[in-house]
């Protein structure tokens, strides 16, 4: 938490600690969660739809791809995301907790496989079902969105995809393709199509050699 408090002063000297908790915590307008790189983020809590249907595909491959190596299958990692849904039920729990409900409930292979990750959570947060609670000390809690949060309008891979890339742009642009795809995760042949559907919101320029794309008004 301390570098995103220092992130946050960094961008706004007048916001204190108290203020960033109380959002975080109290007011719940803003949500702690992994998101790009598998790293922890703080953002606005009604745009977390939007970060987790964008990169949720992509991140969720990627996790079944590991466990896929300890012979576990789809419907198997699907049992396990609703076993740490059923122990979150009563409430927030730490990892240890979570694992021990999950441990007795699961096959020798997921055993194996809960004991070389270092968290078990990463598909539930990957597919917004579970996010940051605040915890105690200095010990990580977990919650169930659908209880810390109010309900969410869906919206499209393709839709939020953009509404990424275009927020991607007008922080880091001008940028190319490549690298929103190193930021955000996102395999360069899924986002390739983006810009074209952006094209009335973006332009393209040249920097030394390399085509770069960055926000019209900017």
């Amino acid at each position: 938490m301390s570098a995103a408090y220092l992130q946050l002063w960094a961008r706004n000297h007048a916001l204190t600690r108290e203020e960033i908790e109380s959002a975080l915590w109290k007011t719940r307008t803003l949500v702690k969660t992994s998101l790009m790189g598998q790293t922890l983020h703080l953002i606005p809590a009604d745009e977390l739809t939007l970060y987790i249907t964008a990169l949720k595909r992509s991140r969720v491959t990627s996790a079944l791809r590991v466990m896929a190596k300890f012979g576990i299958t789809h419907e198997e990692a699907d049992a396990v995301t609703a076993l740490i849904a059923d122990a979150l039920a009563n409430g927030p729990l730490g990892r240890a907790a979570i694992s021990a409900a999950v441990r007795p409930k699961v096959s020798k292979r997921v055993r194996e496989w809960m004991a070389a990750v270092w968290s078990i959570v990463r598909n539930p947060v990957s597919e917004g079902l579970v996010c940051y609670e605040p915890g105690v000390g200095h010990e990580v809690k977990f919650i169930r969105v659908d209880q810390w949060l109010p309900k969410m309008k869906p919206i499209s891979e393709t839709e939020a995809q953009c509404a990424l890339l275009s927020k991607y742009l007008r922080s880091y642009g001008p940028a190319t393709v490549r690298d929103f795809s190193k930021w955000s995760g996102l395999p360069v042949p899924q986002i390739k199509p983006l810009p074209e559907m952006l094209k009335d919101e973006l332009t393209e320029i040249e920097i030394e050699g390399h085509k770069c794309l960055l926000i019209a008004v900017d």
